[in-house]
């Protein structure tokens, strides 16, 4: 099963194009990925040489809530617990991006609007209103700092 999902998170993203868009933005940016994929933040930051600056390599538990929210028959109690872990994991996006102050942001919208479900953060919002989008493959879209 490890192995399996190695696998299937290298196939899920196209890393070699991704990572191509990301190099043409500047050397050894700081990088920070918004997705509940595994396959996507890391292996470009590896790629890249970029310096991690998430304190977590994707928003997985956000990913799961979303996934067990998409399947319903949950009680009230048990939503508002599991939209509770997300706003959580969406604080710890926050301090993330903050403190770090991310060169380039990459946000999956492949499944899941994640770049909207980031913004929905006030303090992500300010943080990157200044970004423009640099590029988008296959899905994820490359947002740069104006400096880059």
């Amino acid at each position: 099963p490890p192995l399996a999902a190695m696998a299937w998170l290298s196939s899920n993203v196209d890393s070699a194009d991704l990572a191509r868009e990301v190099a043409t933005l500047g050397a050894q940016p700081r990088l920070i990925a918004v997705t509940g994929n595994l396959g996507v933040g890391l292996p470009i930051g590896r790629a890249v040489r970029a310096d991690w600056i998430g304190s977590e390599c994707s928003d997985w538990i956000s990913d799961g809530v979303l996934r067990i929210e998409d399947a319903g028959g949950l009680t009230p109690a048990r939503r508002a617990h599991l939209d509770g872990l997300m706003a959580k994991e969406r604080s710890r996006l926050a301090r993330d991006i903050v403190k770090g102050r991310p060169d380039i942001v990459l946000f999956d919208r492949k499944r899941f609007d994640w770049r909207a479900w980031a913004l929905q953060d006030p303090a992500i919002a300010s943080s990157l209103k200044h970004y423009r989008l640099a590029a988008t493959v296959k899905g994820i879209e490359v947002w740069a700092r104006p400096s880059r």
